[in-house]
């Protein structure tokens, strides 16, 4: 503090910014692969003449199938960087686990109740691609509060500099063991 100048709060906006880029990076391409999947899909069944629940669990399946193997994926490349680090590898079975509790009852009820109702009310409500557009997004909505709040969660108890202190949760337990001295 210089010549007596009290330092301003942070804004909302400045709270933001580090949490929408690690979202940006965990989340972005999986979540755009699995957009474009969907939409591909969907559109493949209705051009195919499949009507409107058809059409929204193909581009349900598509979505969700493209997500989480891209999302898996990542991981897994993380991983094997990791193994050139001082932390064990967690392995498949761990990873697999990991996005289970990142996702859990929030994908249960996205996969199964969500993602096909918004998809189907989108393409009821409007058709073609801009229903499945309008679904994806809805659903989109409903879904992401839980994941990121799970997300901040998890990213508390990794090593590095992904976010600052300030933007981890304490109640975080890691979920690697704790590296012995001998």
């Amino acid at each position: 503090w210089e010549h007596g100048a009290v330092p301003l709060p942070e804004s909302s906006a400045e709270r933001l910014l580090p949490r929408f880029s690690a979202w940006r990076r965990r989340y972005g391409v999986p979540e755009l692969a699995g957009l474009a999947a969907a939409v591909l899909a969907g559109l493949g069944v209705l051009r195919l003449g499949g009507g409107v629940l058809a059409t929204a669990g193909a581009a349900t399946v598509a979505e969700t199938a493209c997500f989480y193997s891209l999302l898996a994926r990542q991981d897994l490349r993380a991983e094997r960087q990791a193994e050139a680090g001082t932390a064990p590898p967690l392995g498949v079975g761990a990873l697999l686990r990991q996005l289970h509790v990142e996702f859990g009852a929030a994908d249960v009820a996205d996969t199964l109740v969500l993602l096909p109702a918004c998809y189907a009310l989108g393409l009821w409500l409007f058709g073609g691609i801009v229903g499945l557009l309008v679904g994806a997004a809805g659903a989109d909505l409903l879904f992401w509060g839980p994941v990121l709040g799970t997300f901040h969660w998890r990213l508390a108890a990794r090593p590095g500099p992904t976010l600052g202190r300030e933007h981890r949760r304490a109640t975080t337990q890691t979920t690697r063991p704790p590296l012995s001295d001998g």
